[in-house]
């Protein structure tokens, strides 16, 4: 097997301060309350890592995968059930 051909590829998706509002980066950050949101991330089949940033100013999730298109949509479908928003508005 060529070296690199099945290394797992890291994805980070986010919004900060000067793509999102405010209010969409509230919608969208996570805390330690949010445990069950927490375990949809990490549950994710095609991840084998997961790490979610939330600050006052970004929210990011940083992803292992060997799956990157299917993460990137699974990603965003969480996102925007737990923000409660469509496509657009993320």
């Amino acid at each position: 097997m060529p070296l690199g051909l099945n290394r797992p590829q890291i994805v980070l998706l986010g919004v900060n301060h000067n793509t999102a509002p405010l209010e969409v980066r509230e919608r969208l950050s996570l805390s330690e309350s949010d445990t069950p949101a927490l375990k949809l991330f990490a549950g994710l089949s095609s991840c084998t890592e997961v790490v979610f940033l939330s600050t006052c100013n970004r929210v990011e999730v940083l992803v292992s995968t060997n799956c990157m298109d299917e993460v990137k949509e699974s990603i965003k479908e969480l996102w925007m059930d737990k923000g409660k928003m469509d496509f657009k508005t993320l």
